[in-house]
């Protein structure tokens, strides 16, 4: 049923709700929001317009760029326990975390909900295999064999598989008749033949919306945080175990699947943990601090340490959304995620060209500065357009919608035990509102 708002100014949420207050950002504070002594909580200092979760997002994105070039131009890997390009995903998640879970909280309904993040990763994703199909992999094919012949009729995996069978976010084969070939990242080198290695969390990210849809149907992240905090810790501990490689768990934690699902819950959970609590949770710098050290060191010395990183790498990555000076980077463009799948097919047309003969800093320009002129050309003509579809309505369900009559907010009195109530709801007391979801 549609609801009106007093026009007389704007509605005050309720503790369990999520949405905007009035036009803009709600500058309230809650009960909770500030300790008279200690560190000021996450809803105190977060702007959910002005933060450097873009920035991060970006620089994330950078360091991946950075790690898959050492190995798309052959100049070795990056030896450390674990990669920089894995913490710069396992970054990812924990950030995707707490902007999917506000998303949930402030959309109006679960499919409005759904709409939103099908909006954010499908059309950009669709094109980028579009675009591999009919401009990189003919490019390829061109300088390999000196004509476009055959290109069309190539099979297996030929041009027109590649985008029908990849189309549902998990890419079924990576390569489009054997190209790219001769590059350094091939199956000549132990790796499968590929043109975008970098699809392959796409399908993860999305099982975890559908996992927020859910639990937004079930109310429990409007109403039952702690829930989704329990839920954190058991999959955190279910980590745990898979890194000590027990015998006894291999069976149930020991699989590919479990494996990279263990890897990726967890830190998608503690970024909504970081949201939900952000009443609750103080921002301290000495803890931030403590928290880079243990990312860095367990990120060198250990090969898989999300159990050891985890949680501090999500306070650390909610601490520099805040802290950093660099709230307008992506603030109003944000070129990550086309970054993120177009830098690896980039760099695959440079190797097949030869650039990266040319040494690492030639190979690293020259793919950086192509792979953010593809991202900007998706962000404008791709990822802005179809995010401003995110209100569309089919005329049908607006009309019926139009049909039923207005309820009338009005504005009820608040007491202090409201305010103290708000503690175990989704929605604390005085929060400023949620990120708004056409930057998510």
């Amino acid at each position: 049923m549609a609801t009106s708002r007093a026009s007389t100014g704007p509605r005050r949420q309720s503790p369990r709700g999520g949405g905007r207050q009035g036009g803009g950002v709600a500058r309230s504070r809650g009960r909770h929001s500030r300790s008279a002594r200690g560190a000021p909580t996450i809803d105190a200092v977060f702007d959910p317009r002005h933060n450097n979760l873009n920035f991060l997002r970006l620089a994330f994105c950078l360091v991946v760029i950075a790690v898959h070039g050492w190995a798309t131009g052959g100049f070795g890997s990056v030896d450390v326990g674990h990669e920089p390009g894995g913490v710069a995903v396992d970054g990812f998640f924990v950030i995707s975390g707490f902007l999917i879970t506000a998303s949930r909280i402030r959309a109006r309904s679960g499919g409005r909900y759904i709409w939103y993040r099908c909006l954010r990763i499908l059309p950009g994703y669709w094109v980028c295999l579009v675009v591999i199909a009919a401009v990189i992999a003919p490019i390829a094919w061109l300088h390999n064999g000196g004509t476009l012949s055959g290109y069309l009729r190539a099979d297996p995996h030929g041009p027109f598989d590649y985008v029908w069978q990849n189309l549902a976010l998990h890419p079924r084969f990576y390569d489009i008749a054997g190209t790219p070939a001769d590059v350094p990242y091939s199956s000549d080198g132990g790796w499968p033949v590929s043109w975008n290695g970098s699809l392959w969390s796409l399908s993860w990210e999305f099982v975890l919306y559908l996992g927020v849809a859910v639990l937004g149907m079930l109310g429990i992240v409007q109403r039952r945080r702690r829930l989704v905090l329990v839920a954190a810790v058991v999959a955190w501990l279910a980590r745990c175990v898979q890194s000590l490689g027990l015998d006894a768990t291999v069976p149930l934690l020991g699989s590919p699947t479990g494996h990279v699902a263990l890897r990726l819950l967890p830190l998608f959970l503690f970024g909504s943990v970081l949201y939900l609590y952000r009443d609750r949770i103080r921002l301290s710098t000495p803890v931030a601090a403590a928290c880079a050290v243990v990312v860095v060191v367990g990120a060198i010395l250990v090969t898989w340490p999300e159990a050891l990183i985890g949680p501090p790498l999500a306070y650390l990555c909610i601490w520099l959304a805040v802290h950093l000076p660099c709230q307008r980077i992506g603030a109003r463009r944000d070129l990550s995620y086309g970054a993120y799948i177009y830098g690896f097919p980039v760099q695959q047309l440079a190797a097949v060209y030869g650039v990266h003969h040319h040494g690492l800093v030639v190979y690293f320009v020259v793919t950086v500065a192509g792979t953010f002129a593809c991202a900007a050309a998706s962000w404008f003509l791709v990822e802005r357009p179809a995010m401003r579809l995110k209100n569309w309505t089919p005329r049908r369900w607006a009309r019926d919608a139009a049909g039923q009559p207005a309820e009338v907010a009005i504005p009820a009195p608040r007491s202090p035990a409201s305010d103290t109530a708000a503690g175990d709801a989704g929605q604390p007391a005085g929060a400023r509102g949620a990120v708004d979801s056409s930057r998510v």
